[in-house]
């Protein structure tokens, strides 16, 4: 009866195949909002009012002054043209409409860059292309330059904040790695891969790989210890944060 029932569950997007691509290259499609039912907007509403309750002491005002700057509201599904509108002269930015999951090289290669941006007014100041999707980064405190990890194109990028420049530092094998750390007094990034276990240590002056060390399997996020003089590392596992030295 349960394998019945998943079997029975429509599938939208990228999962449902090539049955799921829509007429666009980049698979927007119209969010349709005239078409959307009162039960519809009724269920928007209790989830909007729901978090709402939940933001006094969680957001900062930022968030709450540019959520009630923003055409939303409990009563009805925001319309995402007039949504778009306000983000668009702010931002730079705008919402758009999927099918549903859409596959890998659309969803990051929309973008590929680095985007800095002022969270009091809300505007883009700069963009750095990189090329494809940016995972963790770091920035030097006493320097210009911001440290990506470029999985795809198996590098860390290196942008010069100052001059615009990007370069990047090939390093084979690098294809699933995620997290990064940054002692940028010890001249050294720590970068470490999801699957083999692998901690790659870097020379941040000449962009060489100073050695790679076998780790635990899993790495989602990495931190330096300036006092210790160590790297930690976590991996989640059924919920749980586990720490290793």
């Amino acid at each position: 009866m349960i394998q019945r029932q998943i079997t029975e569950i429509t599938k939208h997007g990228a999962a449902a195949g090539e049955a799921g691509r829509p007429g666009r290259a980049d698979w927007t499609i119209d969010q349709g909002w005239e078409n959307y039912t009162p039960d519809e907007h009724a269920v928007w509403k209790t989830l909007f009012e729901r978090q709402t309750k939940l933001l006094p002491g969680r957001a900062c005002k930022e968030f709450v002054q540019g959520m009630r700057d923003l055409p939303i509201g409990a009563d009805q599904i925001p319309d995402f043209r007039r949504l778009s509108d306000v983000l668009m002269k702010h931002t730079g930015w705008q919402v758009v409409a999927v099918p549903g999951l859409v596959p890998d090289e659309v969803f990051f290669g929309a973008r590929g860059a680095l985007v800095v941006v002022d969270p009091a007014a809300m505007e883009r100041l700069e963009e750095f292309k990189l090329g494809s999707h940016p995972e963790s980064f770091q920035l030097e405190r006493d320097g210009p330059r911001i440290f990506v990890n470029l999985p795809d194109q198996e590098s860390i990028g290196v942008i010069d904040q100052k001059t615009g420049a990007v370069t990047k530092w090939k390093i084979p094998g690098h294809a699933n790695a995620h997290a990064l750390a940054l002692d940028e007094a010890g001249h050294r990034l720590f970068a470490a891969s999801l699957q083999p276990g692998r901690l790659t240590v870097v020379d941040t002056q000449s962009g060489r790989v100073v050695v790679t060390l076998p780790c635990i399997l899993g790495v989602d996020d990495l931190w330096f210890d300036q006092t210790r003089k160590a790297d930690l590392r976590s991996r989640c596992r059924r919920h749980r944060c586990i720490p290793a030295g």
